[in-house]
């Protein structure tokens, strides 16, 4: 019962609760690796995960129209190597596995976003706060909320922030769960607004929220996609509306493709129009064409949890690269599988799967991964309070 879903409480409740990507030394890190070529087939030593597969590149740019279409796409063919170090560093939080409210420690990091030089935000959930860690910084910097942790529901304050997102100025995006909106935080501001949702009141009409979790955003139209989670609907907003328009999901909970289970990630594919969702509470990742009233399967077996190379056991974040492979936090297996575009065999590239602790190689339900522009791995591994780099070789 330890994690059955991500934490709506503090975690010392939630634990027994139902609510709950080259670096210059990454040739030295990844020395003694072996590779194999194959279209799903995995090599693992005892410092890296390496396979060489071909996939397929697929390029488009959004238009800048409400129904985000797309205006151009080009293939090509491609070898890529899945080479990550399988030993991480510690780059946010406390090695060890520490919680705390010092600047130096992080009481589950959540949601995850890097700027263009490299410097890590993280929802920082517990604490209510986000945390700007500059790279090689051994300390973070409050920049929305609280440094001392406090909760609230004014323009200064959060409760249980989860996912952000940063635009060309770096100002902010970011879901504020606990407060059921979506607020916008300008770069170096001491306060922020609410954008989409009623601060403080839960509901399902389409200007409300219920515990949101991820969000994207369509620069080209400043039009907003939301995970309303426990709605188990995905929402638009379109640039300054006050109220969102269901685009996936919102036919309540369950595992028929109509409906969504808790969808707390998803990641826009532009290249089809389409929405790449974690169904988390159906142990899925599913494809929702803009547009269309159901979804169809990508990977995962729907209703049925597992830890083979073809399961999951609640799937929580989604990512896509540039070649519209997915990198999937498979929370409950305590381990990061990667999927190459059209495969649904997945590849175990950080942690061991059902083996949680503390050491270098290990994570404990991770939540979050994102990827930088050299394809440096970086997971919130939330149950030990810290944020992992997994260096790409």
């Amino acid at each position: 019962v330890r994690r059955q879903l991500p934490h709506l409480v503090p975690r010392r409740q939630a634990r027994v609760s139902y609510f709950y990507v080259h670096d210059v030394f990454c040739n030295l890190l990844c020395v003694g690796s072996t590779s194999t070529t194959s279209s799903a087939t995995t090599s693992t030593s005892t410092s890296s995960t390496s396979t060489t597969a071909s996939s397929t590149t697929s390029t488009s740019s959004s238009s800048a129209s409400t129904t985000a279409t797309t205006t151009s796409s080009t293939t090509s063919s491609t070898s890529f190597p899945i080479t990550w170090n399988s030993t991480a560093e510690t780059i946010a939080g406390i090695a060890a596995g520490t919680a705390g409210v010092a600047a130096n420690e992080l009481y589950y990091p959540y949601g995850m976003a890097l700027d263009s030089a490299n410097s890590l935000y993280v929802a920082d959930y517990h604490n209510n706060r986000i945390q700007k860690w500059l790279s090689g910084a051994t300390n973070g910097t409050t920049i929305a909320g609280q440094s001392s942790g406090v909760a609230g529901a004014s323009s200064t304050t959060l409760t249980m922030p989860v996912a952000i997102v940063l635009d060309s100025a770096n100002n902010m995006y970011f879901t504020d769960r606990g407060n059921h909106r979506v607020m916008y935080w300008a770069n170096g501001a001491s306060s922020g607004t609410t954008i989409a949702g009623t601060t403080g009141v839960s509901g399902s009409a389409n200007n409300q929220f219920y515990m949101p979790s991820d969000l994207t955003r369509i620069a080209s139209s400043n039009t907003l996609y939301i995970a309303d989670t426990f709605n188990n609907r995905i929402m638009q907003y379109l640039s300054g509306a006050s109220s969102g328009t269901v685009v996936a999901g919102g036919n309540g909970a369950g595992n028929a493709n109509t409906q969504l289970n808790l969808p707390f990630s998803f990641a826009f594919d532009s290249s089809s129009n389409s929405f790449i969702i974690a169904n988390y509470n159906a142990h899925s990742v599913v494809r929702w064409v803009l547009g269309a009233s159901s979804w169809t399967l990508i990977a995962g077996v729907v209703g049925s949890a597992g830890s083979t190379s073809t399961k999951f056991n609640a799937p929580l974040s989604v990512v896509l690269d540039s070649m519209n492979n997915m990198i999937i936090t498979d929370t409950n297996n305590d381990r990061i599988q990667f999927f190459l575009a059209g495969q649904s065999n997945g590849t175990t590239i950080a942690g061991i799967t059902g083996s949680p602790g503390t050491a270098n190689t290990q994570l404990n339900v991770p939540y979050w991964a994102i990827i930088d522009n050299q394809y440096n791995l970086y997971v919130a591994d939330t149950f030990n309070e810290r944020v992992q780099k997994f260096h790409y070789c």
